[in-house]
């Protein structure tokens, strides 16, 4: 790295979502306000917390040079140089690096662009801090648990408003099916994500809920860390690709996504033979 790598959202887009906020934000008052008054002022001032919010995180910015790394925002800048990280932590798709007085934070803002280059470079200059020793089993977190069952419970609480309320309607049969098919899809996508993960010398070990599979580093071709869009941003997960075809995806494990990713690819790298040529 010859040279100072920057990160950053585009200048346009951040105009841009404020542009639109402002929009709505006097839409909704001029609506509201002429028939409800004493609810135009919060429902303004809850746009504006959430333009504000919206606003400061497009101008973040990450920094990544041969010495150090350095997040910026609009209350300042964090810098750490890669010998003063001590250890690594986070939650979801995110990660923060400590220093040894843990005085000092730097966490790069998951949605910025080309977030996959950074924890690419993060772990390339400090592979030590992801050990498979050090991380020989993840599980799944609690959070990943209750957001389930809330989603779960508040789709059956729907369904049994239409049903005790006694709603025949033609759109009855329509709005059941619906919501059947919510329930199920996301039955599937907790059924179909690892429980769990342990790291056993050459082998990994994912359990579900109802079964469990055992894999070598030679069956694992590559190991990425990849994302699809959302409305809500990007969505990171891990691709486990077979080397007899198909991918695992591994996501919402108690461990930060970025930190269980730069784990397994160490642990890929160690144990299959000639695997570093198709690490991503």
């Amino acid at each position: 790295m010859n040279e100072a790598r920057i990160y950053k959202h585009s200048t346009f887009s951040a105009i841009l979502i404020a542009i639109f906020f402002a929009f709505v934000s006097v839409v909704l008052c001029t609506t509201i306000g002429m028939e409800a008054p004493f609810v135009a002022l919060p429902v303004a001032a809850l746009m504006l917390v959430v333009l504000g919010t919206v606003f400061v995180s497009r101008l973040s910015k990450v920094v990544l040079s041969e010495d150090e790394i350095t997040t910026q925002g609009l209350f300042g800048a964090k810098t750490l140089r890669w010998t003063e990280i001590s250890r690594v932590s986070g939650r979801g798709n995110g990660i923060k690096l400590h220093n040894f007085d843990e005085d000092v934070t730097v966490a790069p803002d998951q949605q910025l662009p080309r977030y996959e280059e950074i924890i690419e470079t993060i772990g390339k200059k400090r592979p030590d801090l992801f050990s498979p020793l050090d991380h020989s089993e993840m599980k799944r977190g609690l959070g990943s648990y209750s957001g389930v069952l809330i989603s779960a419970l508040f789709l059956v609480g729907v369904a049994a408003a239409f049903f005790f309320g006694g709603d025949l309607s033609s759109d009855a049969p329509v709005a059941f099916i619906v919501i059947a098919g919510i329930i199920l899809i996301f039955l599937w996508m907790f059924l179909a994500s690892p429980q769990s993960l342990t790291l056993d010398g050459r082998t990994l070990q994912l359990k579900y809920l109802l079964n469990e599979k055992t894999l070598s580093a030679e069956e694992i071709a590559s190991v990425q860390f990849v994302y699809t869009r959302t409305r809500n941003g990007k969505q990171y997960y891990i691709a486990l690709n077979l080397a007899g075809g198909g991918t695992i995806r591994i996501s919402g494990l108690g461990v930060s996504l970025p930190v269980t990713y730069l784990v397994l690819k160490n642990w890929h790298r160690a144990n299959a033979q000639g695997s570093s040529a198709n690490l991503h």
